[in-house]
């Protein structure tokens, strides 16, 4: 998967845009996507007068080959930068002609102290007319980037980033408004989103709605990455064979812990070992919700082992609500697929999670 930013922005006066960029561009590169920035105050383009340029026609060319496109720029007086805006009128160019249609864009707006709102309104009124769909935004002010590296604004620019990922690995379908009279900056509505959203409990039924092309997918996806950690990757028949059957294992004895933390605290038990050689990683598992609790993973090649707490510098780092990692231990649903529909969140390597849905095995509930 490829994601295109293209930036523009008022050298020396972006308010920290390049920060967020950075941000946003980590997460999609943990998930194994390349990132590829076009600066647009390096390109200077000439405003445009109906002719194209030949730097706007490398640029154009990059959109074409990417599978998700970023728009990022500051909020000058309401409104995207000038630069931004230049580039989007070349969009207007015959020759380029539906360059959006179809592609999935995720909207980065970053104000000093006002307009992010109205730019991306403005922008996604624009991708929508080009035939693009305005799948992700994020619109924030200066003084909220104290709090990215480490705090409210990181995990809300995290959880969007991680969206817009799911959008794009997914083809995820938008109904796109089409009357800009009345629908301008109206959210897309995605055609398979229920008109009202479910509880919690119920949402996450539909983990394992897939069709057999996805599954397929993304057990093609374990395969591949699970060469990057074992000298032994798991063979190709082996994704399709049913699991095997493992006798239920009694909890370990921990005063004090709740059921779902006893049984993390047992995962070394249901460590599959014939399928770990030559891999080394620490898994770090945070739990919240109805049981708060915090423990990672040792795994040195066929030994794992299991210790509370918090390691100083895991590979991954698995985040998720009680009732998700329940069902994970449950055998309803996988760490991937529940990843895919942002029941867990993940920090680092994630071709670990592929991983863990193989080197762990439990019985059905």
């Amino acid at each position: 998967m490829k994601i295109l930013y293209i930036y523009g922005s008022i050298s020396g006066y972006d308010h920290g845009l390049g920060n967020l960029i950075k941000r946003t561009k980590s997460v999609f590169e943990e998930l194994e996507a390349e990132t590829e920035t076009i600066d647009l105050g390096e390109l200077h383009p000439p405003y445009y007068d109906g002719d194209t340029t030949g730097a706007m026609d490398g640029v154009i060319e990059k959109i074409k080959e990417a599978d998700g496109v970023v728009f990022a720029t500051t909020a000058q007086i309401y409104a995207p930068t000038a630069i931004l805006q230049t580039f989007l009128e070349y969009m207007e160019h015959g020759e380029y002609e539906d360059i959006l249609k179809g592609k999935h864009c995720m909207l980065i707006a970053l104000s000093r102290s006002s307009g992010e709102k109205s730019v991306l309104d403005y922008l996604a009124r624009i991708v929508h007319h080009y035939g693009g769909y305005a799948a992700a935004k994020i619109g924030l002010r200066a003084s909220h980037l104290s709090t990215l590296d480490d705090g409210t604004t990181g995990d809300f620019v995290d959880s969007i980033a991680e969206d817009f990922y799911r959008a794009v690995h997914k083809n995820r379908q938008y109904i796109v408004p089409t009357d800009y009279a009345d629908g301008f900056g109206a959210p897309l509505t995605a055609v398979e989103a229920p008109k009202e959203a479910p509880q919690k409990e119920q949402a996450f039924e539909q983990i394992n709605s897939f069709s057999d092309s996805e599954e397929k997918e993304i057990d093609e996806l374990s395969f591949l990455f699970s060469k990057k950690y074992s000298k032994e990757p798991v063979l190709p028949e082996a994704i399709d064979a049913p699991k095997p059957s493992v006798a239920s294992i009694p909890a370990p004895v921990n005063i004090g812990a709740g059921e779902i933390e006893k049984r993390t605290i047992a995962l070394p038990e249901y460590f599959q070992s014939s399928l770990s050689a030559g891999l080394q990683a620490v898994i770090q598992i945070n739990i919240t919700g109805s049981e708060k609790f915090d423990g990672f993973l040792y795994i040195h090649s066929t030994e794992c082992t299991y210790t509370e707490g918090t390691a100083p510098a895991p590979d991954i780092t698995i985040m998720a609500d009680t009732t998700i990692w329940k069902d994970v231990l449950n055998n309803k649903t996988t760490a991937q697929k529940a990843f895919m529909i942002g029941g867990i969140k993940v920090r680092g390597d994630f071709v670990l999670l592929t991983k863990f849905d193989t080197l762990f095995v439990f019985p059905d509930a």
